[in-house]
């Protein structure tokens, strides 16, 4: 539970284009699937990553090196 763990979900899910369609497809799935890979994360964290728009990081919308704040 920390933001070092939002950002590499962030990350991930900016690069690996086949998590990506898995979170477009299924979010819950997706971030359970990460989770079960050792993404130590709190409930209100995976609330938010819920939310995030899949496209809008294929568009390269958000920058890991400005962290969860970068999110436009």
């Amino acid at each position: 539970m920390s933001q070092p763990c939002v950002e590499r979900v962030i990350g991930a899910l900016a690069t690996d284009e086949g998590l990506r369609l898995r979170f477009r497809r299924n979010p819950r799935a997706a971030l359970t699937e990460m989770i079960a890979k050792g993404m130590d994360l709190t409930d209100c964290e995976q609330h938010s990553l819920l939310r995030l728009d899949p496209d809008a990081l294929a568009r390269d919308r958000w920058t890991p090196a400005e962290g969860v704040r970068g999110w436009r």
